[in-house]
C-alpha cells in the first residue's frame, strides 16, 4: 500500500483522505490533507477537461513532423512543429494516462518535470529554427 500522498508525495497521515476515480469509481488515490485531496479532485477535473485537447494538438505536430522528416522539408518553419508540442506539454503537462504513474513523486513534481521537459523541447525547436539552416 502507498505510504505517500498522491498530490503532494509527503507521507500519508493517520486518516488518509481517498480519492475515488476511473469509470467505476473503484480506483483509490490516498491524499495526506484535505487540501491536497481538493487539489486532486481539481487536477483530475482539470485532466478530464483538457487531455483530449492536448492529445489532438500533439498528434497534429507528430504528423506534421514526421511529414517535414519524411518529405525532407528544408524549409525556415521545419522545426515549429517540435516548438508546439514543447508549447502543449508545458500548458498541459498531461502525457500521463492513469493517475498511478504519478505516485512516484506526486502530481505536482511530476507536472513540474513535465514542463521542464516542454521547456527543454521549445528551446531546442527554436535553437533548431534559428540556427538550423
Amino acid at each position: 500500500m502507498r505510504t505517500t500522498c498522491i498530490y503532494c508525495g509527503k507521507p500519508l497521515g493517520k486518516k488518509p483522505q481517498i480519492v475515488l476515480v476511473g469509470k467505476d469509481r473503484k480506483e483509490k488515490l490516498l491524499c495526506c490533507s484535505v487540501q491536497c485531496y481538493n487539489d486532486t479532485k481539481r487536477f483530475i477535473e482539470w485532466d478530464r477537461r483538457y487531455r483530449l485537447i492536448s492529445y489532438i494538438i500533439i498528434a497534429v505536430c507528430v504528423g506534421m513532423n514526421l511529414f517535414v522528416i519524411g518529405n525532407e522539408v528544408d524549409r525556415w518553419w521545419k522545426y515549429i512543429p517540435t516548438v508546439i508540442i514543447g508549447i502543449c506539454l508545458s500548458v498541459w503537462p498531461l502525457v500521463f494516462t492513469h493517475y498511478h504513474t504519478y505516485e512516484r513523486y506526486g502530481i505536482t513534481r511530476t507536472l513540474k518535470y513535465v514542463r521542464l521537459a516542454g521547456y527543454v523541447i521549445i528551446a531546442a525547436g527554436i535553437i533548431f529554427t534559428v540556427f538550423g539552416q
